[in-house]
């Protein structure tokens, strides 16, 4: 398949309102940390957290021999730690995490739309939305706010189910309708309501502001002393946390939902190393739905995925700023970085 080739499919393949599906790969293109820079920082807070505590500090130690040895998930999946240690963990994940995402915040009002590819990408989607339809589904275990970001820079509403003002409580039928409506007034003052898009943003690991006071979960952009951050970080308890969590265990549950649901699937940046989402995915693919990979490292539990699924269209980082392809179980190279988000957005969109 020559690159004009593939740029019709991928044209038409976009027009088919696609449930996306986000991983650490944009996070890593906005400059937020990946799981190196994550194991750095652990390496000198959990040391100074556990100082004093012996327990803790043994299984500090024992984790890191385990991360060194089979990578950072894998490590953890392999070693069952106290609440005292998953605590420090979770924190210091999401403290590291926080600086970066405040960084793009403070930067949403001086961008401008071609400065953001992901968000020329959403309001594609948005714009492509079919009347009778016109929600567009997004899946992300990333904790931080790069859809909702994106989401504000094209004044699209962005539903996780949370609602209010300063204390935002969690409503599950707001989390579940289809549609979204809002107000529209006439020169008379009167209201009707009008059907309007809206992004589904389903964040299964949970996200860097929901927390837990006295056994009530709220979104609030401060912490509250006291409150426990809603979020699952890599290893062992990783599906029991999300399993006991009503809410985290809500948005899987409707994510699976949107996955069994779509039309075709469009992935960026993701591994395929999330078990909360790996059996319905593999369902979908072996019924035969059409999926877009985006992303520059394909993953070997994806590359496995392409070789079962010939309908997987799959790019990836080139040498010498070219994109290797893969699709109909052939894998050939194209001059341009079609594979980056930017090039992506200008050449196909």
């Amino acid at each position: 398949m020559d690159l004009e080739e593939g740029l019709v499919y991928l044209q038409e393949f976009m027009r088919k309102k696609p449930t996306l599906l986000v991983g650490t790969g944009l996070s890593l293109s906005m400059g937020l940390p990946g799981m190196s820079q994550l194991l750095a920082h652990l390496e000198v807070r959990i040391p100074q957290l556990c100082d004093g505590n012996d327990a803790a500090s043994s299984e500090w130690h024992s984790c890191l021999e385990l991360i060194h040895e089979h990578g950072f998930e894998e490590g953890l999946n392999k070693i069952t730690i106290c609440d005292e240690l998953l605590e420090f963990i979770v924190n210091e994940t999401a403290d590291l995490v926080q600086i970066k995402d405040l960084e793009a915040h403070y930067s949403i009002p001086n961008l401008q739309l071609s400065d953001y590819p992901f968000a020329k990408l959403l309001k594609h989607l948005i714009d492509s939305l079919p009347p009778d339809s016109q929600t567009l589904n997004v899946i992300t275990p990333n904790y931080d706010h790069l859809v909702e970001y994106a989401c504000d820079l094209i004044d699209i509403n962005c539903c996780t189910g949370f609602k209010g003002n300063y204390l935002l409580k969690f409503d599950q039928e707001n989390l579940k309708s289809e549609t979204y409506k809002a107000p529209v007034f006439n020169h008379r003052g009167n209201v009707r309501y009008k059907r309007v898009p809206r992004v589904r943003l389903l964040k299964p690991h949970g996200s860097l502001y929901w927390q837990r006071i006295n056994g009530v979960t709220f979104e609030s952009h401060r912490m509250f002393n006291g409150a426990k951050r809603v979020i699952i970080t890599p290893g062992s308890t990783k599906f029991k946390t999300s399993l006991t969590d009503s809410i985290m265990n809500f948005h899987r549950e409707i994510a699976n939902e949107c996955i069994r649901d779509s039309n075709s699937l469009l992935i960026i940046g993701y591994g395929f190393n999330d078990m909360h989402l790996q059996t319905v995915l593999h369902e979908k693919l072996k019924a035969g739905v059409e999926c877009l990979i985006l992303t520059k490292w394909i993953s070997p539990t994806a590359k496995e995925l392409i070789k079962d699924y010939k309908q997987i269209i799959a790019l990836e980082e080139g040498t010498h700023l070219k994109t290797k392809w893969y699709f109909n179980q052939q894998e050939g190279i194209w001059d341009d970085p079609i594979w980056s988000l930017d090039q992506f957005v200008k050449r196909v969109i």
